[in-house]
């Protein structure tokens, strides 16, 4: 394990802003040339990926905020979010981070924003349009825009944590519970991967 600790670092900041999408688990190889070792990412079969190859991991999420947390500073998520093209994840990546995250503020992080990535399917870096992490799609060829039935979900998170919000009354087409585990169902079926939450 590499760390490093400036203790007057923290005294510097106005907020601290958390990217967050997952966790790996590596093993470390001996390196060649200039390179005393690597890192390579070792594959978990049973965990529900990612179109990225990343694992859907909230529980990181929560032990992400919580240190942070231990900084003694506003706490901002300025990126969170899953590239899924199919959009059948999304919904359920929704839920459970956002899940983890109220534990995490239930546990004293403050939190002050969420800031999902993202709104529009975007150009990465490494990965040009392939990824598609937008609660909307874009298709950039003809510039047509699509909202993805996961835009929906997280609309319906948003107002859950809005004033005025009445539980026996979510603001959009109530799921077979009603709507009142929208955040509480982390443990619904994944679809078409055959995982379960544990």
């Amino acid at each position: 394990r590499l760390t490093h600790t400036n203790d007057a670092a923290p005294a510097s900041l106005d907020f601290v802003g958390l990217n967050y999408y997952s966790h790996f688990h590596v093993q470390v190889s001996p390196g060649a040339g200039h390179v005393p070792f690597r890192m390579v990412h070792l594959p978990r079969e049973e965990a529900l990926m990612t179109d990225m190859n990343f694992p859907v991991y909230p529980e990181g999420f929560y032990h992400a905020l919580k240190r942070v947390g231990t900084l003694g500073k506003p706490v901002y998520v300025t990126e969170n979010g899953i590239a899924d093209a199919r959009d059948d994840l999304r919904g359920l990546f929704l839920r459970r981070y956002v899940y983890a995250m109220s534990k995490a503020i239930e546990d004293g992080v403050d939190v002050r924003g969420y800031f999902h990535w993202t709104l529009m399917d975007n150009f990465e870096w490494d990965k040009g349009f392939n990824m598609k992490f937008g609660l909307v799609s874009f298709d950039p060829v003809t510039g047509e825009k699509t909202l993805r039935p996961s835009a929906q979900v997280f609309r319906d998170v948003v107002a859950r944590f809005s004033p005025g919000y009445i539980p026996d009354q979510p603001p959009s087409a109530a799921p077979e519970d009603g709507g009142a585990n929208i955040l509480e169902d982390a443990g619904q079926e994944a679809p078409e991967h055959g995982y379960h939450a544990e």
